[in-house]
């Protein structure tokens, strides 16, 4: 039996929860759902925004904080990252630029994902991403089946056709990238029987 999943939360260790809150809900519009003790002065909150789920928990209880962030602790936090879905990396840059918020501008990577990436106040990765049209459309012609491949079946010594494959329009999940493919009403592959 499979484990069922029903979501994902990640949870991030800040140095200082008033300044991630203020961050994570005033600037890219989360909101508590749940916490520790009144915000922001808490020590865990569990943020939410369209489906998507965030946790974050204080490095440190009040009375160990030390006056600045340890550096031997947050030097990893360059390896992490998260991704989030959004359909407008466009918009979301010229929005966190109105905000003051240091990014660099969105990209294409040679996998057809349009990325938009910042650091927040503890320095762990965010980048804002979808599929890039014009690089989903190369992206998906280069993988598609050639038309009349051919495939021998041993059984029968025949071919078999079968319908290709083509992208359609990617929509967004509960905040999550998801992409669709649909079969062609007329079939250009072929297959061999079983």
């Amino acid at each position: 039996m499979a484990i069922q999943i029903q979501g994902m939360t990640p949870l991030l260790q800040v140095f200082d929860m008033p300044t991630s809150l203020a961050f994570y809900c005033e600037v890219l519009g989360f909101e508590v759902f749940n916490s520790s003790a009144p915000v922001p002065h808490c020590d865990w909150a569990w943020l939410k925004l369209n489906g998507v789920d965030l946790m974050l928990n204080t490095a440190y209880e009040k009375e160990y904080r030390p006056p600045s962030p340890d550096a031997t602790r947050t030097g990893t936090h360059d390896d992490t990252c998260l991704y989030f879905g959004c359909p407008d990396v466009d918009a979301v840059y010229a929005y966190l630029l109105s905000r003051g918020v240091d990014a660099r501008p969105p990209k294409v990577a040679p996998y057809g994902m349009k990325q938009l990436y910042l650091r927040d106040p503890d320095g762990f990765g965010l980048c804002f991403q979808w599929l890039a049209q014009e690089q989903s459309e190369k992206c998906f012609q280069e993988a598609r089946f050639p038309r009349r491949q051919r495939l021998m079946n041993p059984q029968r010594r025949g071919l078999v056709e079968a319908p290709a494959f083509r992208p359609v329009k990617s929509r967004q999940i509960k905040g999550a990238l998801a992409l669709g493919f649909s079969s062609m009403d007329s079939p250009d592959t072929t297959w061999p029987l079983r």
